[in-house]
């Protein structure tokens, strides 16, 4: 987690990067970024600029992907979007999307990109879908491989039976009129969260678990393929064995 980077969520621009280390080259920055509808265009660039100024002193590969809420398709016509890609020039940024985002029956606007300062081999486009009013964007880098270690420490949480029943006990235990007192929504939403999030971290604590990474295991296999696997492994013995 790069935390110099990353903003959480101010008044200007949400924004959360990681840093990914690469074995076949340097490392590689990767940040998602958000616009507040609320913010003009102008602030908003303007504390891109003090984001892309760190990045850029690092000299390493960055990508950046998120619904930026600016018109790109509007550069010839708003000063404020050509001032935005001129910021983006100045530390040898560009958008890889150049078609419409979002389209309605009344308009089709350039939102969301995916913005680097590679200029090597690389993929992005546009996935023709429903799934949401905005099409999913995407890209694929050639020759990067994250590094890890034959051992991998992970943090899991305990969804057993008993701490399901944990947590719904400690949920009918709450006493809920702390959230009344309060007249603002927003508020009072944020108050239920914390405290649903407090017991959830109470009842579901995070667990260090040491798992043996295995380098022969085929990236296009998930753990579910696996469990398939194994189901219909199982089902064969069982058919030699009766029969």
């Amino acid at each position: 987690m790069r935390k110099d980077l990353c903003t959480g969520e101010t008044v200007t621009v949400e924004s959360c990067f990681i840093e990914v280390e690469n074995c076949s080259g340097g490392n590689i920055i990767i940040g998602v970024m958000y616009k507040p509808p609320d913010v003009p265009c102008v602030t908003f660039t303007e504390a891109c600029n003090d984001i892309l100024k760190l990045v850029n002193n690092e000299n390493k590969k960055c990508y950046i992907m998120g619904d930026f809420i600016i018109n790109l398709l509007k550069r010839d016509t708003e000063n404020s979007v050509q001032l935005f890609l001129d910021m983006l020039n100045t530390y040898s940024f560009y958008p890889l999307i150049d078609k419409p985002t979002r389209i309605t029956g009344e308009s089709a606007t350039l939102i969301d990109n995916i913005l680097t300062n590679d200029f090597s081999s690389h993929r992005a486009g546009i996935l023709i879908t429903d799934i949401s009013d905005h099409l999913p964007i995407f890209m694929a880098i050639d020759k990067c491989k994250a590094k890890v270690s034959q051992h991998s420490n992970n943090k899991r949480r305990n969804y057993s039976r008993q701490h399901v029943e944990h947590f719904t006990q400690e949920v009918s235990n709450t006493n809920w009129d702390f959230i009344q007192l309060s007249q603002n929504m927003n508020r009072v939403y944020e108050q239920f969260l914390n405290h649903i999030l407090l017991l959830y971290d109470k009842c579901f604590p995070l667990q260090e678990t040491k798992c043996r990474i295995n380098k022969n295991k085929s990236p296009w296999l998930t753990e579910g393929i696996y469990n398939s696997i194994r189901r219909s492994q199982l089902s064969v013995l069982n058919f030699d064995v009766c029969v």
